[in-house]
């Protein structure tokens, strides 16, 4: 018997089922695999972090615009890097966003231990 595995939570349908028990999603573009092949199961009230299974997208010329514009004003800078890092949903503002915070918190380290030292 065939079971319909679901790329997207790993949720175990029926060989019939259109979308996924799990997640909703569609399961027009999953493949068959019989019973005896290994599938991971996260159950219908899994804690995946669905960002990771989705296909990063591509960051527009205008996003970049206004993210370097915001990184001019101070204050508003930080605050920016800090929504970048943690709260966007494209992967790669939010290693740019990490990036930058890493760069500055070393800069200022680096600040304060020329003028704490007098070097």
């Amino acid at each position: 018997m065939n079971k319909v595995i679901c790329k997207r939570c790993g949720e175990i349908n029926a060989d019939n089922a259109v979308f996924c028990l799990g997640c909703q999603s569609s399961l027009r573009t999953v493949g068959k695999f019989k019973d005896y092949s290994p599938a991971v199961n996260y159950g219908k009230h899994n804690t995946i972090n669905r960002r990771a299974y989705e296909p990063d997208q591509e960051v527009s010329m205008g996003e970049w615009i206004v993210i370097i514009f915001l990184e001019i004003i101070p204050m508003i800078n930080l605050m920016t890097l800090v929504y970048l890092a943690f709260g966007s949903s494209k992967k790669s503002l939010n290693n740019y966003g990490k990036a930058s915070l890493l760069f500055i918190l070393i800069a200022f380290v680096r600040v304060i231990l020329k003028v704490g030292w007098g070097i």
